[in-house]
């Protein structure tokens, strides 16, 4: 992983932030959060900062009964087969948490447009994950375990992004867990930039320009800091 790269692009587009901060921010969303979170308890002295959206790392109880689920079904069914429960515990019942939704992907954002293109888009949806996808390549027990968040660095900038109407984070009660679980652990600096009535997709919602924009100037100031 690079030490540095350049924190300073234009134009600003989403796909242009994932690809720079990539080599010395880990930032991802959903799915991809919980893969740079893996990451980040196992190697934070390797990186500089790290931002993460969107995340839900506290599933409770519904989520150790997914997981026991998903590991019966590989074991019946085999690890390369789409799951039979998993659509209904994420796409399905996060489409049911919109009221009024026009389709069952309004979480991923109040752009219908963005929406739209989501559904047409033949490489975006997952509701066909294999078993194998579900249950393995993750370790979520990991994630939703406090202790593990301890081998994080304490001087290690961390940034929490995620809009409040997010079904997936359960409202913000996903982030605000790993927030406590990170200050207990001692992390001194946590940055938080939430919005008001976003949903799942930031960096595709009404307002994409301001939060890229804040984004942008979060990794500036951070990368910066920590490069000097």
């Amino acid at each position: 992983m690079s030490p540095v790269v350049p924190a300073v692009v234009s134009p600003v587009v989403p796909a242009v932030v994932s690809a720079v901060v990539s080599a010395v921010v880990p930032a991802v969303v959903s799915a991809g959060a919980s893969v740079v979170l893996d990451f980040v308890l196992r190697h934070s002295a390797r990186i500089h900062a790290a931002a993460i959206w969107n995340g839900n790392f506290s599933a409770g109880l519904l989520g150790q009964v997914a997981l026991g689920i998903l590991a019966w079904e590989k074991f019946r069914l085999g690890s390369d087969v789409p799951s039979r429960v998993l659509p209904r515990l994420t796409f399905q019942a996060w489409g049911k948490a919109v009221p009024n939704h026009r389709t069952p992907f309004d979480w991923l954002s109040r752009d219908p447009a963005a929406v739209d293109a989501y559904i047409a888009d033949p490489l975006c949806g997952f509701e066909k994950q294999t078993v194998k996808v579900g249950a393995t390549l993750i370790n979520h027990a990991a994630l939703a375990d406090p202790e593990q968040h301890r081998r994080i660095r304490s001087d290690l900038p961390v940034l929490l992004v995620a809009g409040d109407a997010d079904p997936i984070n359960r409202k913000l009660e996903g982030l605000n867990t790993l927030e406590s679980w990170w200050r207990d652990a001692g992390v001194r600096q946590i940055d938080k930039l939430y919005y008001r009535d976003g949903r799942h997709e930031m960096l595709n919602e009404t307002n994409r320009d301001e939060v890229t924009g804040d984004i942008i100037a979060w990794i500036n100031k951070t990368i910066g800091a920590s490069t000097r």
